[in-house]
Order: C-alpha cells, then sequence, then structure tokens
C-alpha cells in the first residue's frame, strides 16, 4: 500500500455531482412515454435506473448532461468548500472517473469551469461497453473517494471512503462495511482521524529505530 501520501483520487458521478437527479431529469423530459410514470431520483437504488441500458449511456452522452448547476448537474453540498479546505491543508486531488469518451468529453468541461482551481490531475478511463473497477492505476498511499463499491474494493489505495450521499439502500454501495461519507461534511473528521493515525505510526517507527 505504501506510506501515506495526501493525494485524494475522486469519483465524479455520485460523488461530487447528484448524476441520479440529473438522469431522472432527462429521462423524464425526453425518453419517458406518456403511459409511463416519472422517475423520483431520491427512490432510485438500482445503478441503472431499472430503464434499458442504451438510455442511460444516451443520456450521460448528452452534451447538456453536465451544464451548470441549475438545470445540470447539481455539485453535491459543502463539496466545493470541502475541497478547497483540503487542497489549502495540502492535498492534491485527482479526478478518477470512467465513460465514454464522448461523456469524458463533456465531462472534463464541466469540471474545468468549476473546479479547474481546485484538480492537481486528471485519470480517465474511456470505453464503449463502460464496466466499474478502477485498479488500473497506481493509487498507493493515497485515498480514493467514490460510490460504488465494486471500484472502492478493487484498487491499492491506502484508505478507501464510500460516498453514500443520497440513499442508503443503493443496491452498489449498501454492503460496504468501511469508512463512509453521508454529507461532505463528513469527510474532513475521517481525514483528521487519518492524519492523527498516521502521525502516530511514523512516531511509532521512529522510536522502533
Amino acid at each position: 500500500m505504501g506510506e501515506f501520501k495526501k493525494i485524494i483520487y475522486l469519483d465524479v458521478d455520485n460523488t461530487i455531482i447528484n448524476s441520479k437527479k440529473r438522469v431522472a431529469e432527462i429521462y423524464n423530459q425526453y425518453y419517458r412515454l406518456e403511459d409511463d410514470s416519472s422517475i423520483k431520483w431520491e427512490d432510485v437504488v438500482n445503478y441503472n435506473f431499472d430503464i434499458e441500458s442504451k438510455i442511460i449511456k444516451e443520456i450521460f452522452d448528452r452534451f447538456d448532461f453536465y451544464k451548470g448547476i441549475t438545470g445540470g448537474a447539481d455539485i453535491v453540498e459543502d463539496c466545493l468548500e470541502t475541497l478547497e479546505i483540503l487542497k489549502e491543508r495540502g492535498y492534491k486531488i485527482i479526478i478518477y472517473s470512467k465513460g465514454t469518451l464522448l461523456n469524458i468529453q463533456y465531462k472534463t468541461e464541466f469540471l474545468n469551469n468549476r473546479f479547474g482551481h481546485l484538480i492537481d490531475g486528471h485519470i480517465f478511463i474511456g470505453a464503449s461497453n463502460v464496466t466499474m473497477g478502477k485498479n488500473q492505476v497506481d493509487m498507493s498511499g493515497g485515498i480514493l473517494i467514490d460510490d460504488h463499491i465494486d471500484n472502492l474494493t478493487d484498487n491499492n489505495a491506502l484508505y478507501n471512503i464510500c460516498a453514500r450521499l443520497f440513499n442508503q439502500d443503493e443496491k452498489w454501495n449498501k454492503d460496504w462495511k468501511g469508512k463512509t461519507i453521508r454529507h461532505w461534511s463528513e469527510l474532513l473528521p475521517i481525514i483528521n482521524s487519518i492524519e492523527r493515525y498516521e502521525k502516530l505510526v511514523k512516531e511509532i517507527q521512529s522510536n522502533q529505530k
């Protein structure tokens, strides 16, 4: 796992922006048939929204998916403020996200506009058929914040933190037993405890020499 590094690898969808809400908005406006019920994003617990994967891909590939805060992908409450504090404390923030090539293009534009002053780098994985898992990059010593259990268990980060920000019954993370935030304000206390632990470990190692 390596020595602790002040690097945060940060997921995007459903971690720093409410993508569930945006998917529901677009589906209800452009894809829902007249006889179908509207999707309430607060009730969504399945990763595919129980709708066709082709439609989900089309929605995420739309040019307007990440546009703005109002009428676009909402930035999660206290996310920007928390990242600004961590940045001041010397943390590097690396965006680590997956998507189709078109999705990544629009996502990058959104991130540069809204988070450009905070982000130290981007790691994007693009493919026609995107599967979960983020084991392609060495994250040893760092902290990964993500909402999907597959990503949190398939990496070599030193610490994994699950972002369960919208619904405790989401099937893609409800079985996670590790560190968890249900609001971005909960992240700083977790980071503080990690720093105290790492400081203690260094002190013990130093005394043993």
